[in-house]
């Protein structure tokens, strides 16, 4: 018994001493994950079903005042998609534009090439853009036939066909527009940012520009302190621009930027979006605005449609909290181009569709025709440049070109004088666009060598 009892006292205190040197120790911290993300991004894809007419009088009239590949949207939308789903990228964005006017028939044939991106195993999210909701230029060109205004479809209609691509497995929804949140992966964001204007009082525009609601900014004000709160990774996408991508952009093309685009800005970076994916001016162009102690980037992807037609692929590297950034761009369609590689034939249709386009524009700013025909060899190139981004590669190719524009800032034409530093200012973005990488600790963007 004796035994028995000392045996039993050594076992209490065993078991005593065992829990209480347990009880002193650290608790073991949970594994961290390491966060990362590989994303592609494709804008503007301004899908147009064939279908719908291609061949009448009326829709080769309406192509010789645009810009964009409208014909063959449909081979560029087969060709992205096929060399998107053999990309290794788990997330995919598109930052609105997914239609040429917002014709329903044109959505949902969007909506099953997307749907084809997540059979293949990406996530696809996407905004609306200023051609997708309420548009009233919805057209359908029916031959030897005046074109047929078509349905064009309700907000409502937009998150209902593209549920899938965003809006079901939102975990945060915007009241006031369709700007949601989702997350694809453990502790990093996908902030969608719809600020069209289909709520517009004059539902007989389709407005061009964009508009953030102070009911949407205080909704992303409040998710955003979360977010920083739980050390959550975001990446934004919307449709316009929140930084100006060269100098006095705002005076030529306010609609490619979000109304009162510096405060909007200011608003975003500190709220902690940093970096938005936007799309609308068809432009591969990067700037970064510095705001206080911290920042926010602008990455606009040019269109499908536009030469180049480029795409982004995108790796975020959580460790060391870079991204880098290379892009792009579509090399070859199903589509008859008269013997001509796709690239070239891009390259000369938006070369020759710019020149009525320009005098068009110069003619809202009061220039008269006979001036702004002048000056389209001029504006034509930059504009081409800016589409291409790294304009400063280019320089050499456009010598001739930059030295005329030089001549224009000595213009007495205080217009014309004012447009060529403009234009000097294109050409002097030292901004890398292409293929970059940016460190999110300090903002600072450069060039990727190794790309």
């Amino acid at each position: 018994m004796k035994f028995e009892k000392m045996a039993g006292l050594f076992l209490s205190a065993l078991f005593f001493f065992t829990f209480a040197c347990e009880k002193d120790k650290e608790p073991t911290k949970p594994e961290i994950v390491q966060k990362s993300a590989s994303i592609a991004v494709l804008s503007d894809l301004h899908y147009y079903d064939p279908s719908l007419g291609t061949s009448s009088d009326a829709f080769e009239e309406y192509l010789v005042h645009d810009r964009k590949l409208i014909k063959e949207s449909e081979a560029i939308m087969e060709a992205v998609v096929d060399l998107i789903s053999d990309e290794n990228v788990e997330i995919v964005l598109v930052p609105g534009d997914l239609t040429k006017d917002g014709v329903k028939q044109c959505h949902e044939n969007v909506a099953q090439y997307l749907a084809m991106l997540e059979s293949a195993g990406k996530k696809v999210y996407v905004v609306p853009g200023n051609h997708d909701i309420g548009n009233t230029d919805s057209y359908s060109y029916p031959d030897n036939s005046d074109p047929v205004l078509e349905s064009s479809i309700t907000a409502d209609e937009f998150s209902s066909i593209y549920n899938d691509f965003g809006f079901s497995e939102a975990i945060y929804k915007d009241a006031s527009s369709l700007s949601y949140i989702a997350e694809p992966k453990e502790g990093i964001w996908i902030l969608g940012i719809d600020g069209c204007n289909y709520n517009s009082k004059y539902p007989e525009i389709s407005w061009v520009g964009g508009k953030l609601a102070t009911e949407t900014l205080t909704w992303i004000s409040e998710k955003m302190q979360y977010a920083k709160e739980n050390d959550i990774t975001v990446f934004a996408l919307a449709h316009h621009g929140v930084v100006e991508h060269f100098p006095e952009m705002d005076m030529l093309f306010a609609d490619y930027l979000f109304v009162d685009w510096e405060n909007v800005a200011a608003q975003l970076a500190n709220m902690g979006v940093n970096l938005v994916f936007t799309g609308h001016h068809h432009a591969t162009d990067i700037n970064s605005l510095p705001v206080d102690d911290t920042y926010i980037i602008d990455i606009q992807t040019g269109s499908t449609v536009t030469w180049q037609c480029p795409y982004r692929l995108v790796n975020y590297d959580g460790e060391n909290n870079l991204v880098t950034i290379n892009t792009k761009v579509i090399t070859s369609i199903n589509y008859d181009l008269g013997g001509q590689d796709f690239q070239t034939f891009a390259k000369d249709y938006l070369d020759n569709g710019m020149q009525d386009l320009i005098v068009t524009e110069l003619g809202k700013m009061g220039i008269p025709a006979g001036i702004a025909g002048l000056l389209v060899p001029n504006i034509a190139p930059t504009l081409m440049a800016y589409y291409h981004g790294d304009e400063p590669n280019m320089q050499s190719e456009y010598q001739n070109v930059i030295t005329s524009i030089n001549q224009m800032t000595t213009n007495s034409n205080e217009m014309i004088a004012g447009l060529g530093s403009i234009l000097l200012g294109v050409w002097n973005d030292t901004t890398p666009d292409n293929n970059v990488i940016i460190d999110l600790n300090t903002g600072t963007i450069s060039y990727n060598s190794g790309s």
